[in-house]
């Protein structure tokens, strides 16, 4: 597992969806060896692997859901409207997950196997990867939209925060069933 290097100091949008991918294969191979009682059931406290797994597919799928529709201007905001990241506070928060209230659109509704968890997460990484491909820096950061948490941040920034996220998550993964 390692973390993207913050918007300011990549020089592609593939270097951000790369390491995504990279993380999210040792996710997948992670819970790929749990035994699927265990991938289900609930702790005594935080979400199951489940529920990680179908956060991690939700969050990741609005925003590859959302990526031309704000860069098509259909929503979201301009360049001017953003702010510019505070990257090592945002990085630090991300890190360590600490039981934030997610929007509900991405918070888990329980019930996924691991097969429906493996073929979401795959889903939702493809449709990342295919609206991210071809995508400059420059049109990344032309638009952004709301971050429940960050305020208004662009393309760029959303998926660096994202794949930060998804690391932090894999660590509450990783040493709870590992």
């Amino acid at each position: 597992m390692k973390n993207p290097v913050a918007p300011p100091e990549i020089k592609e949008v593939q270097e951000i969806v790369g390491v995504w991918r990279s993380n999210r294969d040792e996710i997948v191979n992670f819970m790929k060896r749990m035994p699927p009682d265990r991938f289900i059931s609930k702790p005594k406290q935080g979400w199951s692997a489940t529920e990680i797994a179908e956060h991690l597919y939700l969050s990741q799928w609005n925003l590859a859901r959302a990526i031309p529709i704000v860069l098509g201007g259909k929503a979201g905001q301009d360049k001017s409207e953003l702010k510019e990241p505070e990257y090592e506070a945002i990085f630090e928060f991300l890190i360590k997950p600490r039981g934030a209230k997610n929007p509900v659109e991405v918070g888990p509704q329980g019930g996924m196997d691991q097969p429906t968890a493996f073929a979401a997460l795959e889903k939702a990484m493809e449709r990342m990867e295919k609206n991210t491909t071809g995508k400059s820096l420059e049109q990344m950061a032309s638009r952004g939209m709301q971050h429940p948490y960050f305020g208004p941040i662009s393309l760029t920034d959303w998926l660096w925060v994202m794949t930060n996220h998804e690391y932090g998550h894999a660590m509450v993964l990783f040493e709870k069933y590992g």
